[in-house]
């Protein structure tokens, strides 16, 4: 894992604060291997190599733009560097940033500009804060808290992500910390403080594309070029891993990985004898690559809650969905923190929250239709654990911004994504991504602009039934295609009679998940850990996160009377233990709270 920052305006005081704030990081994550500090002096760029717990640092001078990526990968046009070398190049124009890069901060020379470009998806989420004149970014939210210290509560955010599974456009949850949306470069001049804001990529640009259908060669462009990120990460010399499940993506990944002839260690996190593991079992033995499979017990996340909770709550602010603690701790660590992990998540671009809002927003997109999309199925108050108030004031926030929105001009699809893009976070499976994985470095080969416009431009019916997905299959391994796949339902194979019935079901499928019980691995260490999830959440008497929940609904939600129910109630149960667990570790509005976070 690295920290990746930058500072505009710096002085020597505020370099030496930072350096040594990131620093103490290592207590927290003891693999954290580098962290890069990007910024301008005088007329020259320098970047400072911190390595790990307190090694001396070294800055290098250069000459030329510079560019740096997240998760320990650098590219430019194409080519990976290793996770400390410079990048002495322009990125391309300036409405076309590297593709396949969380987070690249840019430091122009000619005109002394710093630039920090945050990827089209909002795979990763990058902080901002201002510290007296200075501007500091960076991928970790615990680095600005321990800059800004004593850190309180934004009960606006908090009300946002309890009932709208988002804090809001560039909120975050405490006070000072500004999140950069996706798709945004920020720029800042030597004469100006403030940052100058410009979005390269969003919904209106995906609301271009029609549905026309995509040719075997568009398809095949796109297998090359996610073939490339593959290569060029393994070019790094540092080893890869990639998962297999029952899914398509996973399946057109390892295809990839093969047909590139790269050495990578796959492997499967599944129960003893299930679906999956055969499935993914047979993937492997017809692709012939190595593989292992794990059977994660129950205890295995108990045990480690307490170092991956801390790791993952206080890098992303609080905004974890914390069934993907059970996923990290799933994954085999036998490759040590210098593996480079490749993420198999492709179908949820089309599918969700994108694919929903641009296809099924009732009545089109409209004010009218927006506001009842909003009425009917982004708020939830996880049955009264959201207190009525605070529905309210949620609700009434949200209508208000989207007719402020409307009224300054903005697209309506841009609107809807404003509402979608953080949404994601709240389902299980297409948030797999951002929190399950922090702190292992990750490349995700699926989420780029490239990708996603040919999803796009497939129809409907084929990115709903991942008929994309087939089609790479039938161009890289079409063998691997004879495998059945264990994470369908029967009636999905089934003719239906239009689109029209598929996208109902769709409509509904958060009402009918809720109503399922789950019998995943991860019901159990829930059941597990009950006892400590509510003793941290009740122990905080006089804690403000009461006036946003319901404490006597969650005091019942979480009895022993109620064990039966736990299940349906998960989502909501562990969001309210998310913040507790947060402010726990990150002292948040508790006395002493700064020197709580020097100590943590």
């Amino acid at each position: 894992m690295q920290i990746l920052l930058t500072v505009t305006h710096p002085n020597d005081l505020m370099l030496q604060r930072v350096e040594s704030v990131t620093r103490s990081c290592a207590d927290v994550w003891p693999q954290l291997d580098q962290s890069t500090l990007v910024f301008h002096r005088g007329r020259e760029v320098a970047v400072v190599s911190m390595a790990g717990r307190g090694a001396v640092s070294r800055s290098i001078k250069v000459h030329e733009g510079v560019a740096v990526a997240l998760d320990g990968l650098a590219f430019a046009r194409g080519r990976a560097l290793g996770p400390t070398d410079l990048v002495h190049e322009e990125l391309g124009t300036a409405g076309s940033p590297v593709e396949g890069v969380h987070f690249i901060i840019r430091a122009v020379l000619d005109s002394g500009e710093t630039q920090v470009v945050t990827d089209p998806l909002g795979m990763k989420m990058a902080f901002a804060a201002q510290v007296g004149p200075s501007w500091i970014v960076a991928n970790n939210a615990l680095v600005l808290m321990r800059l800004l210290g004593s850190p309180r509560w934004n009960l606006d955010g908090v009300r946002l992500l309890m009932a709208f599974a988002s804090t809001g456009h560039g909120r975050s949850l405490i006070e000072g910390i500004r999140i950069i949306p996706c798709g945004h470069r920020w720029s800042w001049s030597p004469d100006q403080p403030a940052p100058r804001e410009e979005r390269f990529f969003g919904m209106d640009d995906l609301a271009k594309v029609r549905p026309v259908g995509v040719t075997r060669d568009e398809i095949g462009a796109v297998c090359d070029a996610m073939q490339a990120q593959i290569i060029a990460a393994a070019s790094t010399g540092r080893p890869l891993r990639a998962p297999i499940t029952g899914g398509r993506d996973s399946r057109v990944l390892a295809a990839l990985v093969a047909k590139a002839g790269v050495e990578c260690d796959f492997f499967t996190a599944a129960a003893k004898g299930s679906a999956e593991e055969r499935v993914a079992v047979d993937v492997a033995r017809v692709l012939g690559v190595r593989h292992r499979v794990h059977h994660p017990r129950p205890t295995e996340v108990v045990e480690r809650w307490s170092e991956l909770s801390r790791r993952l709550l206080l890098q992303n602010d609080g905004y974890v969905n914390v069934w993907q603690i059970g996923n990290a701790a799933a994954q085999d660590e036998a490759d040590g923190p210098r593996a480079i992990v490749l993420g198999g998540h492709g179908g949820e671009l089309s599918r969700y929250p994108y694919g929903n809002v641009v296809d099924f927003l009732p009545g089109g997109l409209s004010i009218s239709s927006i506001r009842q999309w909003l009425g009917s199925r982004a708020i939830d108050a996880y049955d009264g654990l959201v207190r009525s108030e605070a529905v309210d004031w949620t609700r009434s926030y949200v209508r208000r911004t989207v007719d402020e929105l409307h009224q300054s001009g903005w697209d309506l699809r841009n609107i809807a994504e404003c509402i979608a893009h953080y949404e994601r976070q709240r389902t299980r499976d297409a948030s797999a991504i951002r929190p399950g994985y922090p702190v292992r470095d990750m490349l995700l080969p699926y989420y780029t602009r490239s990708y996603t416009r040919l999803s796009f431009k497939a129809s409907l019916w084929d990115r709903y039934l991942s008929r994309v997905h087939e089609r790479m299959l039938d161009i890289v391994a079409p063998e691997v295609r004879r495998v059945p796949y264990s994470q369908l339902p029967k009636w999905w194979h089934r003719p239906l009679k239009d689109v029209a019935s598929r996208a109902n079901r769709l409509l509904h499928w958060d009402r009918l998940r809720k109503k399922k019980v789950r019998t995943s691995p991860q019901q159990g260490w829930f059941a597990a850990m009950m006892p400590h999830i509510r003793e941290t959440c009740m122990d905080a008497s006089s804690s403000r996160l009461w006036d946003v929940i319901d404490r006597s609904v969650f005091e019942r939600f979480t009895s022993p009377a109620e064990q039966d129910r736990l299940a349906v109630r998960a989502d909501g149960i562990l969001r309210v233990y998310s913040f507790f667990e947060y402010a726990r570790l990150a002292g948040i509005e508790q006395p002493g709270s700064s020197e709580v976070l020097r100590a943590a």
